[in-house]
């Protein structure tokens, strides 16, 4: 799934840093921070799981938009709430993922920011 979501991500003209894990993820976020303009976490990962990547992300950057995807059929992370978070639902289309991204890079924050309600 992660070679598939690059590869959309790659053909809808984004740059893509591709990583098979929570630490992988967290060390490329470290590294690249200022370049990373969206994050795609899956909610189970070896190791680090994508709750514990994202919370580390945020308290790095509060502002960076982030896609939680699943293959469970359940409710979407209570994290996908927050004002720069969306959840998509595995598996999907370019097309799905592509909305996925807008939606977390173009959602205006809440008036109560932080709440995400």
């Amino acid at each position: 799934v992660r070679s598939i979501a690059a590869e959309m991500l790659s053909e809808s003209g984004f740059e893509v840093i591709a990583v098979s894990s929570g630490e992988e993820a967290m060390a490329a976020f470290e590294n690249q921070e200022s370049d990373i303009g969206l994050v795609v976490l899956d909610r189970t990962m070896p190791g680090m799981d994508g709750a514990e990547v994202y919370a580390r992300i945020r308290k790095a950057s509060k502002e960076v938009p982030v896609v939680f995807m699943s293959g469970y059929g359940d409710a979407p992370p209570a994290e996908a709430s927050d004002d720069f978070a969306s959840f998509l639902q595995k598996p999907f289309t370019a097309s799905q993922l592509n909305e996925a991204v807008e939606d977390a890079t173009t959602r205006p924050p809440h008036a109560n920011t932080g709440t995400g309600t």
